[in-house]
């Protein structure tokens, strides 16, 4: 039987805020002790949103986390990451489209860029300093929802790591397709 190593408890919330039609806004907190023996907080506090004006879409999300002691975590993490993601889509399934068993089907063009960095502010270890956490996405790609619970995506990732000289640089872009779906 597996047992539950976490000994404390976590402090979240989030709050959405509609400050005008069709724009939607949320503030998320989280704060817990994640070491398995003696103490680091981690404290997460993150904004989203997400516009819409007819067929255009604009949605964001930017995140900050706090690690009071990650040497007890990792020690390649630093005291400081972050994150964040932009991206604009363009619904461009035609409404003549949608009847039937598609009524509420919907196809979208997008492209999003997206950057992280889990040493933001440099590691608790500073010989671990190299920059190879330091990485930016950029994606493009079309998604197809058949009804409102099921996305069929492709699209494709160009992926950059900023490491510095002598950190093996990770190259990754791709060609992907997923399913996703809600029940």
């Amino acid at each position: 039987m597996n047992k539950d190593i976490n000994r404390n408890k976590a402090v979240a919330g989030r709050l959405e805020v509609r400050p005008a039609m069709n724009l939607y806004t949320n503030l998320s907190f989280y704060t817990a002790n994640s070491a398995k023996v003696g103490t680091a907080y981690t404290t997460i506090a993150a904004f989203d949103g997400k516009y819409r004006i007819k067929d255009f879409e604009i949605a964001g999300e930017y995140v900050h986390v706090y690690q009071d002691d990650p040497s007890m975590l990792n020690d390649e993490l630093g005291h400081n990451m972050s994150g964040y993601w932009v991206e604009g889509a363009w619904h461009v399934m035609p409404e003549s489209l949608k009847n039937g068993k598609l009524a509420e089907a919907d196809a979208v063009v997008f492209a999003r860029y997206s950057e992280l960095d889990t040493q933001d502010g440099g590691p608790s270890n500073p010989a671990k300093k190299d920059g190879r956490y330091d990485r930016s996405y950029t994606t493009f790609g079309v998604a197809f929802k058949p009804v409102t619970q099921l996305a069929i995506k492709a699209d494709y990732q160009i992926y950059d790591d900023h490491g510095t000289g002598g950190a093996t640089r990770l190259e990754n872009d791709k060609f992907q397709v997923t399913l996703g779906f809600v029940f």
